[in-house]
């Protein structure tokens, strides 16, 4: 349902995913950790793409997800599945992306239109030796979504930059290490999925 077929190479059939996000998402709402980290991994992937996980000190003017609105979307699951509630979340998230206009394994570039203040999430590890640019100026970045970089933006036309000094090698063991716990994440949620299935 998420795939679109593009053409067949050989034996190869090459699939389209038309869920697939940027490298830069944004959220004009957040949850504190302590509340995140009371859910089951079905739900908290659903609540990580539906708003910001922040640390429970941050300083922000993000409105906060309320309880009621998080046993909603507990509901939802419920009523119609987690792949549906999946795709509608994803469409959600594609207004607002970033676009990338340059991808180097030390400097990536991006322009970016929000129709509000929003608070934009990268897909990179926040951790030391990166800089952050918004418009030429560096800004200053929060940890966001459990160890990711993310920033404010304010309503209008951005380009964005992530410049880092770290080595391509440890860049690409860093994004390695993501995408082998975004996997793990899953398989827990199918075999849930068919442990359930089964009772």
């Amino acid at each position: 349902q998420g795939y679109r077929y593009l053409e067949t190479i050989g034996k190869v059939k090459i699939y389209e995913n038309k869920n697939a996000l940027s490298i830069g998402i944004t959220y004009d709402s957040y949850i504190r950790k302590s509340i995140f980290s009371k859910y089951d991994d079905e739900v908290q992937r659903l609540i990580l793409l539906s708003s910001v996980v922040l640390s429970d000190d941050a300083n922000t003017e993000l409105r906060e997800v309320s309880i009621k609105e998080l046993d909603e979307l507990k509901d939802d699951i419920e009523r119609r599945g987690s792949n549906l509630v999946y795709n509608d979340i994803v469409q959600e998230r594609k207004k607002d992306m970033l676009k990338i206009t340059s991808w180097l394994e030390d400097d990536i570039i991006g322009t970016i239109s929000v129709s509000e203040d929003k608070f934009l999430v990268l897909s990179i590890p926040n951790v030391a030796g990166w800089t952050i640019f918004v418009d030429g100026e560096a800004v200053e970045t929060q940890n966001a979504n459990i160890g990711f970089m993310g920033i404010y933006l304010e309503e209008g036309e951005h380009t964005v930059e992530a410049k880092t000094i770290i080595p391509g090698v440890v860049i690409t063991l860093c994004a390695v290490g993501i995408y082998v716990g975004l996997i793990i994440v899953d398989k827990k949620i199918s075999n849930k999925k068919q442990k359930n299935e089964r009772t």
